[in-house]
């Protein structure tokens, strides 16, 4: 299928351009702002020759419409070049060219003009102004500028209150209701602006966590094969199966760094694990290892599952090499039929049929105590955190000079989550 909606307008004032960010929000808001402005500007206009005809003063009309005529193209410049809502100072200045005019109005219009006409413009105006204010930041100046308006308006209509009286009354209403209205609009449309922006911010961060998470697994194992090939006590047999080791991890680092092959398709299917744990116990033949897998022959896994198993075991059995001091390690693979309800994390039987199963790792070593010793990378992450990542439990039960044992597979058969 191919998506034939139209791809969003490159164009500035066009709405999805703008994105979802504060700056954008603000940047929509001055649009906004700006489109009422301009409405304003065409409403008024075609009156202009009939105010100058009523005005009493000719002269002084056409300033208080050439007033507003500058200050609207003033304020629209000045959102266009910031891309956002007035600062105080200039919303200070458009409030008291607005209330200005309002106070003057009765010098200028005749009475009979001053309500319900465009001969007489200052209320309309006025309150394209009061919306501009919408966007002061402080909530005592944006009550203060509306308090000015509604104040100054009422001078204007002072004498409209006699022959209209519930004109006047619904015209200072509206300043209030459509002034609060703005103000709440504002607020929300920032507010959400916000909240992206911090969604945004924790992602990131949650990514980069992430990442310093799968570098980490990368490269846990190859680093600690490096480390035990510059030891001058290895001896050749060993050296020599490091250096496979080290081949194997190097690869895996190298598909880190270059991240995934475009057009590549990920393993599918599922894979035995037996196998699998085989051929990573075949990599430490300098440890005294004896494995027990038939119980579990029956397990597999989906491929990804299975590769995370399979650098667990690694790095368990490193940890083994490196800290222990065991004179036995046994691996041992056991797997029992489950209910069919079963979580997905089971391996498969048969048709339909899940497995409960747990791959266990004990040595005689030296131990530790897990209430006060970091697990490090490798435990933490590699082997707890991976796996857990994939719904498998992971237990680590340890005593100091009893002897270390993990227990990795699913829950059912008693493996606490890690």
């Amino acid at each position: 299928m191919t998506d034939d909606s139209p791809a969003p307008s490159r164009r500035w004032w066009w709405p999805d351009s703008l994105p979802t960010t504060q700056a954008g929000a603000l940047w929509g808001i001055a649009l906004l702002v700006m489109g009422a402005r301009v409405g304003t500007l065409v409403q008024m206009a075609p009156s202009f020759t009939s105010a100058l005809r009523v005005a009493p003063d000719e002269r002084a009309a056409a300033l208080t419409w050439l007033a507003a005529l500058v200050m609207t193209v003033a304020v629209c410049v000045r959102m266009i070049a910031t891309r956002g809502p007035l600062s105080t100072a200039w919303t200070a200045v458009d409030l008291a060219v607005a209330c200005m005019l309002l106070v003057l109005g009765p010098l200028t219009v005749p009475d009979d003009f001053r309500v319900g006409t465009w001969v007489g413009f200052q209320p309309g105006y006025a309150l394209g102004v009061l919306l501009t204010a919408s966007a002061l930041r402080s909530h005592v100046l944006w009550l203060g500028s509306m308090t000015a308006v509604v104040a100054s308006a009422s001078v204007y209509m002072a004498d409209g209150t006699r022959t209209h009286p519930s004109t006047v009354l619904g015209n200072l209403l509206t300043y209030i209701a459509l002034g609060i209205v703005g103000r709440l609009l504002v607020g929300y449309n920032l507010r959400l602006a916000q909240d992206a922006d911090h969604a945004r911010a924790l992602a990131a961060e949650l990514g980069r966590r992430e990442e310093e998470h799968r570098a980490r697994v990368a490269i846990h194992n190859g680093a600690a094969v490096m480390r035990l090939l510059t030891d001058d006590d290895v001896d050749d047999s060993t050296r020599e199966r490091l250096r496979q080791q080290a081949l194997v991890e190097s690869r895996r680092m190298r598909a880190y760094l270059q991240g995934p092959t475009p057009g590549a398709t990920p393993a599918r299917g599922e894979v035995a694990l037996a196998g699998r744990v085989q051929a990573v116990c075949e990599r430490f033949v300098d440890l005294r290892l004896e494995t027990s897998l038939d119980l579990g022959a029956q397990v597999r896994l989906a491929a990804e599952d299975t590769e995370a198993v399979e650098q667990a075991l690694a790095s368990v059995l490193l940890n083994v090499r490196q800290h222990a001091a065991a004179s036995l390690v046994v691996v041992h693979l056991d797997s029992d039929e489950g209910d069919d309800d079963a979580h997905d994390g089971g391996a498969r039987a048969g048709e339909g049929t899940p497995l409960r199963w747990v791959l266990s790792v004990h040595d005689d070593g030296v131990g530790f105590d897990p209430e006060v010793t970091d697990r490090g990378v490798g435990l933490g992450d590699v082997v707890v955190g991976e796996l857990a990542s994939r719904g498998i439990g992971v237990d680590i039960d340890s005593e100091p000079g009893i002897g270390t044992t993990v227990r990795m597979g699913t829950m059912e058969i008693g493996v606490e989550q890690g």
